[in-house]
């Protein structure tokens, strides 16, 4: 392993982020740190939306120093806030994340994991995930991470880009592993 010691994976939901995500924390013997997913049901359940980004932004303050020190895998982290709050017409100032990811370039690498339509139907009518958002509403999403990605990437931010299609699922745990 060189400089980069936090591994972010990120992507919609049911594109196989977590499942990539284990797998490299499995055979590098890294740690893996999840974000609660229950979030999304809060924020949809009417809580405070403020609750929701105030305690988003202490769980990647709290953690994110453990990376500095140590290799980590994180599965969903700040660029997913963006996304979500996007989604959920959040009214936050969130560049503190811009700052933070470009500021951290040398040491973050950002898996954004995506798949076609196809493999994410597929994938949604056989249970493969939980069923929290349609298919059109995924892939509105994935295109949103992808808008954000590239504005990071354009900044400096490394984002190494991953298609875990049903047809190259494959490929896509190889190539994470190459870039650990």
């Amino acid at each position: 392993m060189g400089k980069v010691i936090i591994y972010i994976f990120e992507g919609a939901d049911v594109v196989g982020k977590t499942y990539l995500a284990n797998q490299v924390s499995k055979t590098c013997n890294i740690p893996l740190v999840k974000k609660p997913f229950r979030l999304l049901d809060l924020d949809k359940d009417g809580l405070k939306t403020d609750r929701v980004e105030l305690y988003s932004h202490f769980f990647w303050e709290s953690l994110f120093p453990v990376g500095s020190h140590y290799p980590i895998i994180y599965d969903r982290s700040l660029l997913s806030s963006l996304v979500f709050s996007k989604i959920f017409n959040r009214k936050y100032n969130l560049d503190y994340i811009y700052d933070y990811l470009i500021g951290q370039s040398k040491k973050i690498k950002i898996f954004l994991v995506t798949a076609d339509e196809a493999t994410i139907s597929e994938r949604l009518l056989n249970g493969r995930e939980e069923k929290f958002f349609s298919i059109q509403e995924i892939l509105k999403i994935q295109t949103l991470y992808i808008e954000f990605a590239q504005t990071l990437s354009k900044k400096g931010t490394n984002i190494i880009w991953i298609d875990n299609s049903k047809e190259n699922e494959k490929n896509a745990i190889t190539k994470c592993l190459s870039e650990i």
